[in-house]
């Protein structure tokens, strides 16, 4: 099974409200994606991070 991805909005409006509480300015939401994914084989596997090369 391939893992799929899915846009979270509901974890990139928690997100943003932490950004917006702590005073993050230098956080630019503009270039924060957040998403969920399925399909993975992986066991207890909490989180992913990506970095993406700039374009």
């Amino acid at each position: 099974m391939t893992i799929r991805f899915y846009e979270a909005e509901d974890i990139r409006r928690k997100v943003s409200d932490i950004v917006a509480t702590l005073g993050l300015e230098h956080v630019d939401m503009e270039r924060v994606f957040c998403v969920r994914s399925t399909g993975s084989q992986a066991r207890r596997t909490l989180a992913r991070c990506y970095a993406l090369p700039r374009i």
